[in-house]
Parts: structure tokens; C-alpha cells; sequence
């Protein structure tokens, strides 16, 4: 696997938990993929790892929003 595509499969795999585990802290998600917290900070600051995220999120996000939705009436 190249650095390339490493680094992409690290990236999904920091989205994945940033949007399963909405309370992880930053040093915590470098941690947990063993890498080095700079790393995680420099890709919250490149505007392409933040717009994945972002659109990720959204699916998630917008899958759940018809239940809560629906329990909001119910309530």
C-alpha cells in the first residue's frame, strides 16, 4: 500500500470514528490510529479532509433525521 493510500485509509478511518464517537478529542483519535497528534491537526486544516468529513457527516446525519424527527411528534 503506498503513503498515499495509507494516508486515505487512515483519514476514513478517522472519520468514521470522529462521526461514530462524536465525543473523541483529537489526541484521543491520534491515539487510537497511532498516530501523531500533528498529523490529525494538520488534516483538520486541509480544507479537502474537512469537506469529506463534512459530506460523511451529512450522510450519517440525515440518515438518522427522519427517527428523531418522528420521536419529536411522538413527544
Amino acid at each position: 500500500m503506498s503513503n498515499l493510500e495509507l494516508k486515505k485509509a487512515n483519514q476514513l478511518a478517522a472519520i468514521d470514528l470522529l462521526i461514530h464517537n462524536p465525543e473523541i478529542t483529537k489526541k484521543q483519535l491520534a491515539e487510537h490510529l497511532k498516530l501523531a497528534p500533528q498529523t490529525i491537526h494538520n488534516w483538520f486544516a486541509d480544507d479537502r479532509f474537512v469537506e469529506m468529513y463534512y459530506k460523511k457527516y451529512m450522510i450519517s446525519f440525515n440518515a438518522k433525521l427522519p427517527m428523531v424527527l418522528n420521536s419529536m411528534i411522538r413527544e
